[in-house]
C-alpha cells in the first residue's frame, strides 16, 4: 500500500473514532499563502464567533506569520489528516481533487481565487484538463461576487449546488477602502508617501516553468515616467504559480511577490497594469486606472489559454505595446475611471457588498451548530 492510500485509510479510521469538533480548517493556494478570501473569512470568524478553533494548513508553516489565535499545521502531516477528519468546516480557494476526504456533517466552502477570469479554467478547457474536479461531489457552498462568477461555478466546476452572490470576501476591504492605512503601509515598505505607485501583476504562462520575462521594459518605463514632475514606483507582483518575474534592478522597482495579501497592494497603488489576470476585475472596484497590457495576446492564446471570445469588449483599457502603455500612464490622471468601471460592471454583473465575509461566517456557524 502506497503512502497516499495509507494516509487516506488513517483519516477514515480516525474519523470513525473521533467526533466532529468546533474546528475550521483553511487553505489558500494549496497551502502556499495566508491570503485571499479564506484569510478574510478566518479573521472575521474570529471576530464574530471566537469560540471556534481556527487552523491553517501550509506547505511551510514555520515561514508563515499569522495571528496568535490561529493554529498552523503542515500539509500532508498527521495533524493535517486529523484535523481534516474532525473539522466542522473546510474553507479553500482551490478546486477539490479526487481523493478528497469528507465525512457526513462537515461543511465545505469554495471561494475560488477570482470569479471573473478572462481565460478559460478547469472544465472550460475541455479535454485539456488533466485531472478531475470534485467540487460538485464535496462542496456545499460556492461564494461569488458577480453574475459571471455564478456562471463560472456552473460551467468550469460543473457545480450544481448552492452559489451565493454576496460578494467576494477578499474584496470586502476594497469596497470599504477608506478604513485602510495607505500611508502606514507605504512607509513600512519604504515608499515615498507622495509617490505614484504602479502595480504590475501579470498572470502566469503555462509554457514557462522558471522565472518569466516581464513582457515590459519596466526600467525604461519608470525612468521615462520619472522625467515628469511626480516620482513613480513600480511594485512587481508575480503570480503564485510562477517563480518570479525578470525585470532588472532599479531603485524604483520593488518586488512584492512574497507579500501574501494582494488587496493591500491594490490599496496603495494609483494604477494597475496587468494582462489576462483576474486581479483586474478586483482592482476596478477602486475606480482607479486599470490597464491590460496585451502585446502577446495571440501567442498567449496559442501557447497558454483560450481567452473570452469577446475579451476586448469587457470594458477595460488596453495597451497593445509599450508605447501605448507609456502614453496612458503619462496621462493616467485623465482616464475616466468611472466610465471604465461602469463598462466592466455591465459585462460581469458585479455584486460586491462589502460584508460578504460576515455573511459566509454566519452560514458556517449555522451549519457547524447542527453537528
Amino acid at each position: 500500500m502506497n503512502k497516499a492510500k495509507l494516509l487516506n485509510l488513517y483519516t477514515h479510521m480516525y474519523a470513525k473514532t473521533h467526533k466532529i469538533k468546533k474546528t475550521i480548517l483553511f487553505s489558500s493556494y494549496g497551502g502556499a499563502q495566508y491570503s485571499d478570501s479564506p484569510r478574510v473569512i478566518c479573521e472575521k470568524m474570529h471576530e464574530i464567533y471566537p469560540e471556534y478553533e481556527l487552523v491553517w494548513v501550509f506547505e511551510s508553516p514555520d515561514e508563515k506569520i499569522v495571528p496568535e489565535y490561529i493554529k498552523k499545521i503542515a500539509k500532508r502531516s498527521l495533524d493535517y489528516y486529523k484535523v481534516m477528519a474532525t473539522c466542522c468546516a473546510y474553507i479553500t480557494n482551490e478546486d477539490l481533487k479526487e481523493g478528497q476526504f469528507k465525512r457526513t456533517g462537515q461543511f465545505f466552502v469554495q471561494t475560488w481565487h477570482g470569479d471573473r477570469p478572462f481565460k478559460k479554467v478547469l472544465y472550460q478547457l475541455g479535454n485539456l484538463l488533466p485531472f478531475v474536479v470534485t467540487d460538485n461531489e464535496y462542496t456545499d457552498l460556492c461564494v461569488a461576487g458577480s453574475d459571471y462568477g455564478e456562471k463560472l461555478y456552473r460551467d468550469a466546476f460543473r457545480f450544481s449546488g448552492e452559489v451565493i452572490k454576496v460578494g467576494t470576501p477578499r474584496n470586502d476591504i476594497l469596497v470599504n477602502s477608506n478604513n485602510f492605512d495607505v500611508v502606514g503601509l507605504k512607509r513600512k515598505m519604504g515608499i515615498d508617501v507622495d509617490a505614484f505607485v504602479m502595480l504590475y501583476a501579470p498572470t502566469f504562462r503555462d509554457n514557462i516553468t522558471g522565472k518569466q520575462e516581464a513582457g515590459i521594459d519596466i526600467i525604461k518605463l519608470i525612468n521615462n515616467l520619472n522625467c515628469y514632475n511626480k516620482k513613480w514606483v513600480c511594485l512587481i507582483r508575480s503570480h503564485p504559480g510562477t517563480l518570479g518575474i525578470l525585470t532588472g534592478k532599479n531603485d524604483s522597482i520593488i518586488d512584492v511577490s512574497n507579500y501574501d495579501e494582494i488587496a493591500h497592494l491594490y490599496l496603495i497603488a494609483n494604477c494597475l497594469v496587468t494582462d489576462y489576470s483576474t486581479c483586474a476585475t478586483d482592482y476596478i472596484l477602486l475606480k482607479r486606472p486599470t490597464i491590460l497590457y496585451v502585446e502577446d495576446m495571440e501567442e498567449y492564446k496559442l501557447r497558454c489559454r483560450d481567452l473570452l471570445e469577446d475579451f476586448l469588449n469587457t470594458g477595460f483599457i488596453f495597451a497593445k505595446n509599450q508605447i501605448e502603455l507609456e502614453k496612458l500612464l503619462m496621462n493616467f490622471e485623465m482616464i475616466d475611471c468611472g466610465k471604465e468601471f461602469d463598462e466592466v460592471n455591465r459585462y460581469f454583473g458585479i455584486n460586491e457588498t462589502g460584508n460578504s465575509a460576515e455573511k459566509v461566517c454566519d452560514r458556517i456557524n449555522a451549519k457547524c451548530k447542527e453537528v
